[in-house]
């Protein structure tokens, strides 16, 4: 880890690199005597300072992750990852006059975290807001259940809760989506062909944005392709895992969507 000193010294190289990339800009003037030389100089100097006040610190997200990743039982290695974000949006902001870089750090990196937990890296198809709303509201009515022996009314809910009846209302209601189960795929696998058929894949397929169309085929190996990892797909197309998962749930909510009308017709 670093010292007050070099967190300092890093903090004021970062902010000179900034000041350079602004007069190399024209958004204002440069000192007397500054060369487009230095300016580069000065702002090479601060990306590398960034990015020694971030990997210096890379331990943080561990320590901070491991907790999360235990108490949730979700993929350490995908909490990390949204860890590392949160580390490097507490770079930008690190100011060493008011304290060690750990202590502006780890809280971003927690919020980051959390809401990476929350969401269930991103299957749950809401904000982190919303889903903390969610699992509160959940535990809160169970909690009553448990009390009580008997279901709560709603409105004993909201109260628990601060919110409203029709805010409690549209929480409870509520239903994560659900994967196929290989139960499932063996099911449509023997459905009737005109059953299958009716579902015109491909048309449904053509509603999706060009993303969305490839993150299924790449997850689910339609079209000859190699069924990948969520990991994969993101490495593939430089993104992070919870991006690909947020894509895949809203592509599969179209399609559950456009499968049900095609059934219905």
């Amino acid at each position: 880890m670093l010292t007050p000193q070099q967190e300092a010294d890093l903090s004021r190289r970062i902010e000179a690199g900034l000041v350079a990339d602004a007069v190399a800009a024209g958004m204002f003037a440069a000192a007397a005597g500054a060369t487009p030389e230095e300016l580069a100089r000065l702002s090479a100097q601060g990306r590398a300072a960034f990015a020694e006040l971030v990997e210096r610190n890379l331990a943080l997200v561990g320590f901070v992750v491991a907790p999360i990743a235990r108490a949730t039982g979700l993929d350490r290695d995908e909490l990390a990852q949204e860890g590392r974000v949160g580390l490097v949006e507490a770079a930008w902001r690190f100011d060493p006059t008011r304290g060690s870089f750990a202590s502006c750090a780890i809280p971003w990196i927690r919020m980051r975290a959390w809401d990476e937990a929350v969401t269930a890296h991103g299957s749950l198809g809401m904000p982190p807001r919303r889903a903390r709303q969610w699992r509160r509201a959940l535990a809160i009515r169970d909690a009553l259940a448990s009390g009580m022996a008997r279901a709560p009314r709603l409105d004993e809910v909201a109260a628990q809760t601060g919110e409203s009846e029709a805010v409690v209302r549209s929480l409870l209601a509520f239903r994560p989506a659900c994967r196929l189960t290989p139960e499932h795929e063996e099911a449509v696998t023997a459905a009737e062909p005109r059953e299958v058929a009716a579902l015109d894949v491909s048309g449904m397929l053509a509603r999706l944005s060009p993303i969305q169309r490839r993150i299924l085929v790449l997850r689910h190996g339609l079209g000859g392709e190699e069924m990948l990892s969520t990991a994969r797909i993101a490495d593939v197309l430089r993104c992070s895992p919870s991006t690909v998962r947020r894509y895949e749930q809203a592509a599969l909510t179209l399609l559950r969507g456009a499968g049900e009308g095609a059934l219905a017709a």
